[in-house]
């Protein structure tokens, strides 16, 4: 790596599955930045989420904190007081900027980004209020009461093309801050940009163009299996937001060719980004590129809509990281070790020359981009808290096999992703696997042990009586917890 401190540029899209970027294998969805970005840099094919919901794994990406230690486990708005990852970079001499979603507390805390274009939605909401995005909708004629004036609801698989000029879209409007950004940059400072899309999270409402275009086309099924099975025929009449769904095949369709097309949609908008970059002559062999999504989707899969499950299309998340000198290579460099999001903010401080907080849990993935192998976890920990059946799920995996555990049903799950990728075969009462299934049970039980929900008494999984909280106690909005839980 260079000596002299690289820009960083780090996109984020939100909900995007692990296996929604062409290059991975993908059958239909066209994605060429993304795949050059993996051509020139590392695919890392095991990197999972720590929470798969919003809050908590953007408070894990920017923090590098476990959601056991910044203590929110789902959707829950209160004070983020860790060293955060912009805010370690401005202290080192980064000129920062936010173009985009944040979606931490208090809503309009800059966290270090010295230029901050918010928006966590694309349209009002109580939390939020008036976004910077809105602003610019009301400048230009175009106002916009709430998120459902155009029939798109967040949070559902009901889905419809954008209703305005392309140019006025939530992704447009992302891509274009950042743009202004960098055509404004001071010029003996390095940079630090966080362009952070709201989609393909829903409402997913794609141009008209790139919905057209899958439309057209047959789109891969998807994936049934036994155990997961409730509906043998369309459930209709379900509320929006309902995790557990089966659509009909023409509903289906338009959700997953909606989905896809606002993935193709931000990367040809993450084009427009590279252009400006070359125009104002950034220096690309001395920028680092990370590309990562909070958490996936489950896009049908198993009766699944959306996400806050422990299944692949759920917790398992694109990353790709492209160090300063990195350029094109004829054979696609990969990684296979078991990575999350709390990793992100030490690969970062870590290319950028800076000391990494004593907070952070997560740790330096520089070394498998520069073709080294280092000791690493033998695994990754996913959490979640209250789901629709008022049972959480916890969750440990090395990209080879996972365990999952539901604390609120008493129930355990096993599969081996070597052979059954899309989790087809369940195996926790395979008898052969008896003493595997202990080792990684023994395994959750270490991460969980102490914890004030009480998961286990250290020797075994304990069955609760009740849903988990999404927020651990002393860390409730008000509460004035330091970055390390202490008062």
């Amino acid at each position: 790596m260079s000596k002299k401190k690289p820009n960083i540029i780090l996109i984020l899209t939100d909900q995007q599955r692990a296996d929604c970027v062409e290059i991975d294998g993908h059958p239909v969805l066209q994605t060429p930045m993304l795949n050059i970005l993996a051509r020139q840099g590392t695919l890392f094919k095991n990197a999972y989420t720590a929470c798969a919901v919003c809050i908590p794994a953007r408070r894990t990406l920017m923090s590098g904190q476990k959601p056991s230690t910044h203590g929110v486990l789902h959707n829950y708005a209160t004070d983020l007081n860790a060293p955060c990852l912009p805010q370690v970079l401005r202290d080192g001499g980064y000129q920062t900027m936010l173009s985009g979603k944040l979606h931490l507390w208090p809503t309009r805390k800059h966290f270090g980004f010295e230029r901050f274009k918010v928006s966590d939605g694309p349209g009002y909401s109580p939390e939020e209020g008036d976004s910077d995005y809105l602003r610019y909708l009301r400048r230009n004629g175009k106002g916009w009461a709430d998120e459902h004036t155009d029939g798109a609801r967040g949070n559902s698989c009901y889905v419809r093309a954008w209703h305005m000029e392309e140019k006025y879209h939530n992704a447009n409007w992302t891509t274009q801050e950042a743009i202004e950004f960098i055509e404004t940059l001071d010029p003996t400072r390095p940079f630090f940009l966080n362009v952070s899309y709201f989609h393909p999270h829903p409402p997913i409402t794609p141009p008209q163009f790139y919905y057209d275009r899958y439309m057209s086309m047959d789109l891969p099924e998807p994936t049934e299996s036994e155990w997961s099975n409730v509906f043998t025929e369309p459930s209709k009449g379900y509320p929006h937001g309902s995790r557990r769904l089966k659509l009909d095949r023409h509903q289906l369709k338009q959700y997953r060719a909606a989905y896809y097309a606002q993935i193709n949609h931000i990367d040809d908008q993450l084009n427009r980004v590279f252009h400006a970059l070359d125009r104002n002559h950034i220096d690309m062999d001395n920028t680092m590129v990370v590309f990562a999504s909070d958490h996936g989707e489950m896009l049908g899969d198993h009766q699944y809509s959306g996400k806050c499950v422990p299944y692949q299309g759920s917790v398992r998340v694109p990353l790709i990281v492209k160090l300063p000198g990195d350029t094109f290579k004829e054979e696609l460099h990969t990684c296979d070790a078991p990575v999350e999001l709390m990793d992100i903010m030490p690969t970062i401080l870590d290319c950028a020359g800076l000391d990494i907080p004593e907070t952070v849990e997560g740790r330096s993935v520089v070394p498998f981009a520069e073709g080294k192998d280092p000791e690493w976890r033998e695994y990754v920990h996913c959490e979640i808290c209250n789901l629709d059946d008022k049972t959480g799920s916890q969750m440990v995996t090395d990209g080879k096999r996972k365990y999952i555990w539901f604390p609120g049903l008493g129930k355990e799950q096993y599969f081996n992703l070597e052979t059954d990728p899309d989790e087809i075969n369940e195996l926790s009462q395979d008898a052969s696997l008896k003493d595997e299934i202990q080792k990684w049970r023994e395994r959750l039980i270490n991460e969980l042990k102490g914890r004030p929900e009480g998961f286990t008494d250290g020797k075994k999984m304990l069955k609760l009586n009740g849903p988990t909280t999404n927020v651990l106690p002393g860390f409730e909005r008000g509460k004035g917890v330091d970055g390390e839980g202490k008062k």
